[in-house]
């Protein structure tokens, strides 16, 4: 049998201990994140239209401002875009096809093949889709999925929820803005 020298038994406790406390601190750092309601965003009070972005097709569209939209950041291959699907559906079929844009944040080819299916399979074709601008995902650091980004008709971010969300909370939102 084996001994293990006391200075490697201190490195392995150092090691785990050093993990618990990287655990922790990352499970505090979400609660921050999930209580202050997905509200420190750098998109928050951003002029984010008109944006540049990609129809499905691979065409450059321009996304204009005008009137107050709700944009769905989202992939289909994102676990927790789909855990927050239901609630999207719910919001897009209340304030319709002209008022909701979901826009694809994977560049990835077979995410956007898969994405007018995925729409099709939650009764959304017909919404507006577009794959988002890597320039845009670089300014205002985009990269946590999913997102629900509220946008007023003058193209400023409004608000921003990160994660799961509240369907009452976002109609609420909607009603204050212009």
């Amino acid at each position: 049998m084996k001994r293990f020298p006391i200075l490697d038994v201190v490195s392995l406790i150092f090691i785990l201990a050093v993990g618990v406390f990287v655990m922790d601190l990352s499970t505090r750092v979400r609660a921050l994140e999930r209580s202050a309601g997905g509200t420190t965003d750098l998109l928050n009070g951003a002029k984010l239209l008109p944006m540049p972005a990609a129809a499905l097709t691979g065409v450059p569209v321009q996304i204009p401002p005008g009137r107050r939209q709700l944009i769905f950041y989202m992939s289909p291959r994102c676990g927790s875009c789909e855990r927050t699907m239901p609630a999207w559906t719910n919001l897009a079929h209340q304030l319709g096809r002209n008022n909701v844009l979901f826009l694809l944040a994977d560049s990835n080819q077979e995410s956007i093949d898969a994405l007018p299916q995925y729409l099709r399979s939650h009764q959304l074709s017909g919404f507006n889709a577009v794959r988002v601008d890597p320039e845009v995902m670089k300014r205002y650091q985009m990269l946590q999925l999913p997102r629900t980004i509220l946008v007023s008709g003058d193209g400023r971010v409004q608000q921003v929820w990160r994660g799961s969300l509240s369907t009452d909370a976002v109609l609420q939102a909607w009603s204050k803005t212009q």
